[in-house]
């Protein structure tokens, strides 16, 4: 008796085990659910301009870029640009517009107001040809004071301030006259008087012109 007790009470307990185990398998955990597929590709929200069309979005126009060094020209004028037949102590001297074969040198002085560090070029020509260029450097100063010279051959002749751009800054034109060598030139020659006689050159002919003509059949005196 106690035995069927027994085996009805073991029944029944694993009836109940097994509808326990059906149950906790069975029923779905709402916490380890998946989202739904459409959540995981939703589009990132678009902006207001996004619906207008692509010629009507806005542009946003650029800064203009500021210049470089390299796109600064170097503006340079001249306070003075002259021609003399010398140059002391950054002055010229001896300033002249003509000169002669006497002068040594013409020299072509420049007083420069630059805007930066460059360069002139002094052109000279004589008779319309080059005949001299020379190259010289100037600094950023309201009073860049420089020059260049030639030899003072006779002909006409000119001389441009050129900048480092080929631009002319000033252009000077001159002559260069031929001087008679020194002590070359003779005495004039004396003219002849009304009565066709030859001037006296010299003091003594004049005092011998002035005394009495001599008879010569005349005695002597004495």
């Amino acid at each position: 008796m106690r035995f069927r007790l027994f085996l009805s009470s073991a029944l029944a307990l694993a009836l109940a085990g097994i509808n326990l185990v059906q149950a906790t398998t069975v029923a779905p955990d709402p916490s380890k659910q998946q989202s739904p597929a459409a959540e995981a590709v939703a589009p990132a929200p678009q902006s207001a301009n996004s619906n207008l069309p692509q010629s009507a979005v806005p542009v946003t126009p650029k800064a203009p870029t500021a210049p470089t060094a390299s796109m600064t020209d170097h503006h340079i004028t001249a306070n003075r640009f002259v021609l003399a037949t010398g140059v002391v102590n950054h002055e010229p001297q001896g300033t002249k517009e003509q000169f002669s074969s006497h002068d040594s040198h013409v020299f072509a002085f420049a007083d420069l107001n630059s805007k930066g560090n460059d360069y002139v070029t002094f052109h000279w020509k004589k008779n319309g040809k080059t005949y001299h260029e020379t190259k010289v450097s100037i600094k950023d100063s309201p009073r860049w004071r420089t020059y260049s010279k030639v030899r003072a051959h006779p002909g006409d002749w000119s001389v441009e301030l050129v900048d480092s751009h080929g631009a002319v800054v000033k252009e000077v034109s001159f002559k260069v006259a031929v001087d008679e060598p020194h002590g070359a030139a003779t005495s004039p020659k004396a003219a002849p008087s009304a009565d066709g006689q030859k001037q006296p050159e010299s003091v003594k002919e004049v005092l011998q012109s002035l005394e009495p003509a001599k008879d010569p059949k005349a005695p002597k005196a004495g």
